[in-house]
């Protein structure tokens, strides 16, 4: 599959899911098998993923994964049990860090 600028363009959900479509179409054409496509987790991104997956029923349209997982951590960061020992061990930390002999 070749590149395809985009410079110029409006980076709209629908201008998206035009240039992935057509790059999905092309690989699909050259015999790839396409199951996932992860994108930005931008708002923009996230009419693109619905006008695809409305189009392309065969394949999975999800978010950053890196960016769910970050998301996730924090939330699982917030509760009690997971934030009290997180803390204890940041003033551990802090402790060794900021004594004399090292």
């Amino acid at each position: 599959p070749s590149s395809q600028s985009v410079s110029g363009k409006r980076k709209t959900g629908e201008n998206c899911a035009a240039v992935l479509a057509s790059k999905i179409e092309e690989m699909k054409k050259e015999g790839i098998e396409i199951s996932c496509v992860l994108t930005d987790s931008e708002s923009d991104f996230t009419k693109t993923r619905k006008i695809l997956a409305n189009k392309f029923k065969d394949i999975v349209f999800g978010p950053c994964l890196a960016h769910s997982l970050d998301l996730l951590a924090e939330d699982i960061g917030k509760l009690d049990f997971i934030s009290t020992p997180i803390s204890k061990a940041k003033r551990i930390v802090d402790m060794v860090k900021n004594h004399d002999l090292l």
